[in-house]
Formats: C-alpha cells, sequence, structure tokens
C-alpha cells in the first residue's frame, strides 16, 4: 500500500471514531435530559405519572444541572 494510502485510511478510521463517539455521547445527554423530565413529571403529579428519582441525579424543573 502507497504511503498516502495509508495516512488516508488512518484519517478515516480517526474521523468514523470522532464522529460515533460524538452520536454516543448526545445520546446519553438526550437519554439524561428525558430522565429529568420524568423526574419533574413525577414531582409535580405527586407520583401519579413519570418517574422518581432513583438514579439520584441534580435535576431542577425537568432540566440537568
Amino acid at each position: 500500500m502507497k504511503r498516502l494510502q495509508k495516512i488516508l485510511l488512518g484519517v478515516l478510521a480517526i474521523t468514523a471514531f470522532a464522529w460515533a463517539s460524538n452520536a454516543s455521547y448526545e445520546e446519553a445527554v438526550q437519554g439524561e435530559i428525558h430522565y429529568c423530565k420524568m423526574v419533574a413529571l413525577h414531582d409535580a403529579t405527586r407520583g401519579e405519572a413519570g418517574w422518581p428519582n432513583f438514579k439520584q441525579l441534580d435535576c431542577k424543573k425537568g432540566e440537568l444541572r
């Protein structure tokens, strides 16, 4: 394999890894935001709907602090 091809393959691999890592991070953040919204719903409805804060996250008004 030519040297340029190896370099391009390396750059492509690094780019793909960075993109996948960012997508995974964004998914985790969105999951925690959804969790905090459900905790706020649980508090607002006095336990009738939503989820109790079983993860003990620092949620305030449906948002992650």
